[in-house]
């Protein structure tokens, strides 16, 4: 992998150099999808919010591991007061969803996890959000295709495959 060839050469600095470049990119990631929703309507966060949000949960992180200090906790509860502020807002404009709320929180912890060296972890934390976020219009579609009979039939079937099917010898 391309970052255990720079482990071999890894100072602090080098390091500290290459987390910040991985939660930028993580980031910029989550947030080019919310940029690209700027076509339909007016994205209050882009690309420059989210990198800005990672590199907060990246820093809280070290500050803490190099403080002993919990900072990590006061700096996701600052955040989550703000977008609680914030969605408040929105909510008196007529604009109810949190999804950008909880994705905002979601690369606050990818920003974390990078401060806590789970690379992988972090990477794949910023895929599943920005294909969650991606796939808001199929997901729209599929719901409005379901039935409640076919939602009533899977429970059904989540009933006997779940809780009968294991009682059987």
């Amino acid at each position: 992998m391309v970052y255990e060839f720079f482990a071999q050469y890894q100072t602090p600095l080098s390091k500290l150099f290459l987390d910040i470049l991985l939660v930028f990119a993580l980031t910029s990631f989550i947030g080019l999808e919310r940029e690209s929703i700027r076509k339909f309507k007016r994205a209050e966060v882009g690309i420059r919010t989210y990198s800005l949000i990672g590199f907060l949960g990246y820093f809280a992180t070290l500050t803490g591991i190099i403080m002993d200090f919990p900072i990590v906790l006061i700096a996701l509860s600052g955040l989550i007061l703000f977008e609680g502020i914030s969605h408040f807002q929105r909510a008196k404009k007529g604009r109810l969803g949190i999804t950008t709320e909880v994705s905002i929180v979601l690369a606050f912890l990818v920003g974390v996890i990078v401060g806590l060296g789970e690379y992988w972890a972090a990477l794949l934390l910023a895929i599943f959000v920005t294909s969650i976020l991606v796939s808001k219009r199929v997901m729209d579609s599929f719901a409005k295709s379901i039935s409640e009979q076919d939602i009533i039939t899977t429970i059904k079937f989540l009933i006997v495959a779940v809780v009968i099917f294991p009682l059987l010898p």
